[in-house]
């Protein structure tokens, strides 16, 4: 009985350490794309550039909803929507039904 104890509660907290450091992922992600959209505001190409080569989610948005790519083609800072723009970027935020 004892023995199972032990393994159970080092299976929870092996458990729990994964868990943890998922979400220490998740927020430095997060921060990374945080990051990502108030240097597109800036036109700070080299801290794009940086910020996308570190993981920064180009799809990410602003609390209106706007993408680094949406930012970037708005303000007219052409070099940085190049490479906020990887290939798995969608350019349709909403499709319509496509004609037959």
């Amino acid at each position: 009985m004892r023995r199972s104890q032990a393994v159970l509660s080092l299976f929870i907290a092996g458990l729990l350490c994964l868990t943890l450091a998922g979400a220490g992922v998740a927020a430095t992600k997060d921060a990374l794309s945080k990051n990502l959209i108030e240097a597109v505001w800036k036109n700070d190409l080299p801290a794009v550039q940086r910020l996308v080569g570190e993981g920064a989610d180009p799809n990410a948005t602003d609390e209106k909803g706007f993408s680094a790519v949406d930012i970037a083609v708005d303000k007219g800072f052409f070099d940085i929507a190049i490479i906020c723009w990887p290939p798995r970027t969608s350019i349709i935020r909403h499709p319509q039904n496509p004609r037959r």
